[in-house]
């Protein structure tokens, strides 16, 4: 979908129209959703007005070609799920890119952070956990319908430090060697999210990508202005200037 001229589009305000939730989503020959093949794998983020979208590199390998989709509000209490058109991932830091087929053009107001904030900093973080989503599994549900309604959650937190290297290199999503090591653990499916400044207007400068629950209680982001200068084939220019086009 093509979208000829987004500059009299407004920015959009409403947060679930920008973090998005990611997911493997199945449909029988006649176009309904297969229930059982459906399943919650993370959350992305719109940068600029052209349907790109950043996430952790690990989702992206977690997702169907076939069948996945990104999840945007409709406007009418439901969602719109839509075509995952490419995607690609960063040679060595755990960062994807989407092109997403979406239904109406959204501009998305994230921007790059300048500079990379220091150990002590607080971040803003809005992701889709998959223990929430399951709460609709509560309410009972009409046969044939998703397990699943995912509702974005908001975390607030600090940066514990910066680590120059992978806290545990034999998990995938650890890949790389540029980390922040944060206070807040998210949860499953909460791996793509952005964290964001605390200023009026945030700014972002990591993607969540996991935690360690059991013996240090913390989560971890990848550094994702280490790597803003990256040119995906599929972008044709760095992921900063998409995201920043008039810095």
């Amino acid at each position: 979908m093509s979208y000829p001229d987004n500059s009299r589009v407004p920015i959009s305000n409403n947060v679930a129209d920008f973090i998005l939730p990611v997911c493997n989503l199945g449909h029988d020959k006649d176009g309904n959703v297969v229930a059982e093949t459906a399943k919650l794998v993370g959350t992305c983020f719109l940068i600029g007005s052209r349907g790109f979208a950043l996430t952790a590199a690990h989702v992206l390998h977690q997702v169907d070609n076939d069948i996945a989709r990104v999840l945007v509000p409709d406007g009418a209490g439901s969602w719109d799920a839509c075509l995952i058109r490419t995607g690609q991932v960063h040679p060595t830091e755990d960062v994807g890119i989407l092109k997403i087929e979406l239904p109406k053009p959204i501009v998305s107001p994230i921007t790059f952070a300048p500079d990379e904030p220091p150990p002590s900093a607080e971040y803003n973080m809005w992701a889709y956990p998959e223990v929430i989503a399951q709460e609709v599994q509560y309410h009972g549900l009409p046969a044939g319908s998703l397990d699943f309604n995912p509702s974005a959650v908001y975390f607030r937190g600090y940066l514990r430090r910066k680590l120059p290297y992978s806290p545990n290199p034999s998990f995938d999503m650890y890949v790389g060697k540029h980390f922040y090591e944060v206070s807040e653990i998210a949860g499953s499916c909460c791996s793509g999210a952005p964290l964001s400044t605390m200023e009026t207007h945030p700014k972002v400068f990591a993607i969540y990508i996991g935690e360690e629950d059991k013996t240090r209680r913390c989560g971890y982001a990848t550094n994702l202005l280490k790597v803003r200068d990256w040119v995906p084939e599929m972008l044709g220019k760095r992921i900063c200037d998409e995201a920043n086009p008039h810095a």
